[in-house]
């Protein structure tokens, strides 16, 4: 089967969803568009350049236009958070760029991926814009947040995330919610671990609510000192 990929913005999320693609091996063909054509450009030649540790994939940058032939499009464009910035602030700013972004998939017959934040609200924003049935716009949602969740209590707990088991529901954002009472490890209900404290929940739950506050500020530090 032939699948072809494309990536609409080719920042530090765009260029992560992109190495994943390669490494899973699903896609013949990857389509990388950003409004910098030269970052594009740059990126696919160095995805390009690895093809002896990946599946064989075709990896070129594309106009945004012709990710419409695509059997699906990943939504990285637009602004990340900046420290101390909560996701629904991005809000004005990126919902006008994805509201025109929608307009242009009008009619496009693939399935279309929001990373872009605040994703929940701007998983609408291309719904509505775009025309798409809304089963095929879909958000990545809590998916993140869950993976934080686990790989918090594997830490916790000394397992590896792969035997944890929980879920954060809702926004991703600051009114998500985890779900303790389901959260298991090992198939072992976490609250029937030996040495787990009930009164360290709101503690880890926050932890992972503010892990992407926490690496965007880490990674802000980190350019500006790159660029001293």
């Amino acid at each position: 089967m032939q699948l072809s990929i494309g990536i609409l913005g080719t920042g530090w999320v765009g260029s992560s969803v992109a190495i994943s693609v390669l490494h899973a091996g699903f896609a013949n063909e990857l389509l990388l568009a950003d409004a910098r054509t030269e970052v594009a450009e740059g990126e696919a030649m160095d995805l390009a350049h690895g093809a002896a540790f990946y599946p064989p994939t075709s990896v070129r940058a594309a106009a945004p236009d012709e990710l419409r032939d695509t059997d699906a499009i990943v939504i990285a464009a637009g602004r990340g958070g900046k420290p101390g910035e909560s996701r629904l602030e991005l809000l004005r700013e990126n919902a006008g760029l994805l509201g025109d972004i929608g307009k242009r998939l009008a009619g496009y017959r693939g399935l279309v991926v929001v990373v872009t934040n605040p994703v929940d609200v701007l998983t609408q924003v291309v719904t509505r814009t775009s025309g798409l049935p809304p089963e095929r716009v879909i958000g990545t949602g809590t998916m993140l947040d869950t993976a934080r969740l686990r790989q918090v209590v594997g830490r916790e707990l000394n397992v590896a995330p792969q035997s944890v088991h929980a879920h954060v529901i809702g926004e991703h954002g600051d009114s998500e919610v985890v779900l303790w009472s389901s959260a298991r490890a090992g198939g072992v209900p976490v609250r029937q671990w030996p040495g787990w404290r009930r009164e360290r929940e709101p503690e880890l739950a926050a932890e992972v609510r503010r892990a992407a506050t926490r690496s965007s500020g880490a990674r802000a530090r980190r350019t500006t000192r790159s660029a001293s």
